[in-house]
């Protein structure tokens, strides 16, 4: 076996539970990676699938 490291850029990022409150009728808009983070800091983005 050959032991293999894990770099930071292979930490997934960690996300958090989005609430958001409407009345029904109304629209609101979430934005789903306010409060997620990736733990070495590094830039990241949500892609659509």
């Amino acid at each position: 076996m050959i032991p293999v490291t894990t770099s930071e850029e292979d930490v997934p990022p960690v996300t958090a539970q989005d609430r958001a409150v409407v009345r029904a009728g109304d629209i609101v808009t979430v934005d789903v990676t306010a409060n997620d983070f990736h733990p070495p800091a590094t830039p990241w983005n949500c892609c659509p699938a």
